[in-house]
């Protein structure tokens, strides 16, 4: 195989390169020329029209055993991969544009890219902003099919093989792209022939739909082997494939390369995407207590000027993201960003458990520190600044990295295993028996420069946090038996305190009483819900709390009303008042207050 160089710019200028994978029985250039002339090659058109450079590659893909030879399709890309790694294309983003059984090859490889872990042949990935498809069978060909059914005769390679319709290798295949494409920040777009190849159209609609959302298969008045021959630049594909490199590999918005803003000057975080966390930072500082020790270890390292990565770990509910809320507060410098499902806000374009929200969070911030590079898109860009020393110190604090919901995580690849000098990242993520979140950002403990382990909050902690909750609960912060009383019956878990402390606040636990309180969250949850049988919205209650759970994330009043029976604009507050310190309420939507509660609650249906 042979990756030919159509055309090449060079220095600054540079913009990106797009890659030109040929099909089934392809070659390197006749592929995409009009029966074989070079000036209809429509290769050397996009690379005269913009400042890109231009490859083919050749390699093997013969349909017949008479006719040639050729590989399994994971073989096969694992040998592209390793040709391609020897190339200087994984400096400046790449666009894959494919034709056929080339588009099966080009994903192959990206799962590739990430399977095996290999580092050059991650940084392609890393490097592939898009995946055109020229009539690609994402689910099989209906012609390979029926070819299968002469494969003694015709003599077929694997390669036909492995196109038959539907077959499972090619549907696992397009599952892990649909579900990958996005984490992986690759944008897709496909075309599908219109006319038939004789008596049959080799990729139809279907085939051509690699199933993700918002992407719409374009149809094209060709058949399977003509779609990829453009006869001028006026036509179709042309047009669409320049208008899309273009818009790829030239994204308006960053700034050029990484130089710090005055070291005398003190900038803080931008008032734009970090709007959506000021609800979330305000309610985990408001009853914020204790954890003086592990604030003073961050607060002591950024002073020190020490870099590397910050761990925080702790189980559910222990206050990570209240910590790290304090610690921004503390620290106005720092970029940040807090993954979290209950404060998800897809209505209003931003949505905080999306690579391309936490990205163009991250940006917006650094922005105000540094000037940006232009020439990357926002993955290259959080990824360039972590790996270059700045002038000033730079800190990046992500909260919540086991919130992730995808695998492979989206924030694989992005971080690098060692920081320069300058720069430091606070991570966080709950504590989950053997399960390590930092392998699934392609962390390892080695890289972590300072690792905080959250336990319960102490006797000294409830005081503080008794001091603060207001006049009743100050009263008894004083009575140190109540103090340990209440420090027993919660076992320092600070996520049972909340509630606790919340019921000394109201008058429901008091001197008098507090021996009746269960130790335990899990028992004192069974004793509140046992109560709710008293209650004559029981079954609205109940089915509110069902419809928040298959959600898996909040639901606006409107659609609750629209789900349970018998609920109305009328009665919604008192329907919910006896549940609602159970839910967290933000713009009129309702969710969990916390996943430990979810999963208490899953546990009970």
């Amino acid at each position: 195989m042979t990756l030919h160089r159509v055309s090449e710019t060079a220095g600054p200028t540079r913009r990106g390169c797009v890659i030109f994978v040929h099909g089934l029985g392809g070659d390197a250039f006749a592929t995409w020329q009009v029966e074989g002339r070079v000036e209809t090659s429509w290769l050397r058109w996009l690379a005269a029209d913009l400042d890109v450079d231009v490859y083919s590659l050749a390699y093997d893909a013969s349909p017949s055993a008479w006719l040639g030879l050729t590989m399994p399709l994971p073989e096969r890309a694992k040998n592209v991969l390793t040709d391609l790694e020897t190339w200087d294309i994984a400096t400046a983003p790449i666009i894959f544009v494919c034709h056929s059984f080339g588009g099966l090859l080009v994903k192959a490889m990206l799962r590739q890219g990430i399977d095996k872990r290999v580092d050059p042949w991650q940084r392609i990935v890393r490097s592939t902003r898009a995946v055109i498809f020229l009539s690609t069978p994402h689910t099989g060909a209906r012609l390979a099919t029926y070819l299968g059914s002469l494969a003694s005769l015709l003599r077929l390679t694997v390669s036909v093989k492995e196109l038959e319709a539907n077959a499972p290798a090619l549907r696992d295949l397009n599952e892990w792209y649909r579900s990958n494409a996005r984490v992986l920040n690759i944008e897709t777009y496909c075309f599908y022939e219109k006319q038939a190849l004789g008596w049959t159209t080799v990729v139809d609609e279907t085939s051509a739909d690699p199933g993700l959302e918002d992407v719409i298969p374009v149809p094209v008045d060709a058949n399977h082997f003509d779609i990829c021959k453009p006869r001028t630049r006026e036509e179709l594909v042309y047009r669409r494939v320049k208008q899309l490199v273009n818009k790829v590999l030239h994204p308006a918005g960053n700034k050029i390369a990484i130089e710090k803003i005055s070291a005398d000057s003190h900038p803080v975080a931008p008032r734009g995407l970090q709007l959506h966390f000021d609800r979330l930072i305000k309610d985990h500082t408001r009853l914020f207590a204790g954890r003086a020790y592990e604030r003073k270890l961050i607060t002591d390292h950024l002073a020190k000027g020490g870099t590397g990565y910050i761990f925080v770990e702790g189980s559910s509910g222990y206050g990570k993201t209240s910590l790290l809320s304090r610690i921004i507060l503390d620290h106005p410098e720092i970029a940040y960003h807090f993954l979290n499902q209950s404060y998800r806000t897809t209505g209003a374009g931003f949505d905080n458990t999306q690579l391309d929200s936490i990205l163009a969070s991250l940006c917006e911030q650094l922005d105000d520190r540094c000037v940006l590079p232009s020439y990357l898109n926002q993955r290259e860009t959080i990824h360039h600044v972590l790996t270059t020393v700045p002038k000033v110190p730079i800190v990046v604090l992500i909260d919540g990295i086991d919130e992730v919901s995808r695998h492979p995580s989206f924030l694989f690849g992005l971080l690098p295993n060692a920081l320069p000098a300058g720069v430091t990242v606070i991570l966080s993520a709950r504590s989950q028996g053997d399960r390590c979140y930092l392998t699934e950002v392609g962390l390892s403990r080695q890289a972590i420069s300072l690792h905080i382990q959250l336990s319960g909050l102490d006797y000294d902690d409830l005081r503080e946090l008794l001091q603060i909750a207001g006049d009743s609960t100050r009263v008894l912060a004083s009575d140190s038996s109540f103090v340990r009383s209440l420090h027993g019956i919660s076992q320092g878990d600070p996520f049972y305190l909340r509630f606790l402390v919340e019921d000394v606040a109201s008058g429901r636990i008091t001197r008098g009483n507090i021996h009746l309180t269960p130790v335990g969250l899990e028992q004192y949850l069974d004793k509140q819900f046992s109560q709710l049988g008293q209650s004559a919205h029981l079954r609205q209650q109940q089915d509110i709390l069902i419809q928040i759970l298959l959600e898996d994330g909040p639901l606006a009043r409107r659609d609750l009303i629209g789900l349970v029976d018998n609920l109305t604009i009328f009665n919604f507050d008192e329907v919910l008042r006896d549940i609602h310190r159970f839910l967290q309420v933000r713009n009129d939507n309702y969710t969990f207050c916390h996943n430990r509660f979810q999963l208490w609650f899953k546990s009970k249906l």
